[in-house]
């Protein structure tokens, strides 16, 4: 799962050398927000299948963390637009029966 999610955030980064030690945390950290924002508990997606709009919201997360780690080039327009798509992500794949 983490090497697929991996190769979604590497096809976002335009470097030529992803460091996949520092972008396999970003994913992490980014799955981690999905469980929350979600209402899952901690490890969810460790156990279970994730779908496919909230792979994209992982992958988009963990490449947003791994571009800007070293500062902020995008404008704040942008950046609310991203997390404004992110969220719509997650929320439109959350299982609301659990």
């Amino acid at each position: 799962m983490i090497e697929e999610l991996q190769q979604k955030a590497i096809k976002d980064i335009t470097e030529d050398n992803v460091d996949l030690k520092i972008l396999e945390g970003f994913i992490f950290a980014a799955i981690s927000y999905a469980e929350n924002y979600q209402c899952y508990s901690s490890g969810f997606y460790m156990k279970n299948p994730i779908g496919e709009k909230t792979k994209d919201a992982i992958a988009q997360l963990a490449s947003y963390f791994y571009k800007t780690r070293l500062g902020f080039p995008d404008g704040t327009m942008k950046n609310a637009f991203l997390w404004n798509e992110l969220n719509a992500k997650l929320h439109a794949d959350r299982d609301w029966d659990i």
